[in-house]
């Protein structure tokens, strides 16, 4: 688990030795690229993200986009993630 919430983060770097990760918190950084889930892709055991209070949280997409890219995410911004039939089809 790791908890980097009110840091100011503006994008996710130096946790590649993290491979186990299964936790992340960044809620209320700085965080605005929709990058950031690609960047998280690598951690495949990650089954629970916070991204709450960060500028990509409020994009139109946000939670499609975890779905795309993080499907193995259980819990995003401490609420269950359940795509609906159309996303689970497409993805």
């Amino acid at each position: 688990d790791l908890s980097l919430h009110k840091n100011k983060i503006t994008k996710v770097e130096g946790l590649d030795n993290l491979k186990k990760l299964q936790i992340l918190s960044l809620g209320e950084n700085e965080i605005s690229s929709m990058g950031v889930f690609q960047d998280l892709r690598k951690f495949k055991s990650l089954r629970v993200v916070n991204l709450r209070g960060n500028p990509v949280s409020r994009n139109d997409s946000y939670i499609s986009s975890v779905i795309a890219f993080l499907p193995h995410v259980q819990y995003l911004d401490f609420k269950l993630l359940q795509p609906t039939p159309e996303q689970k089809d497409y993805y």
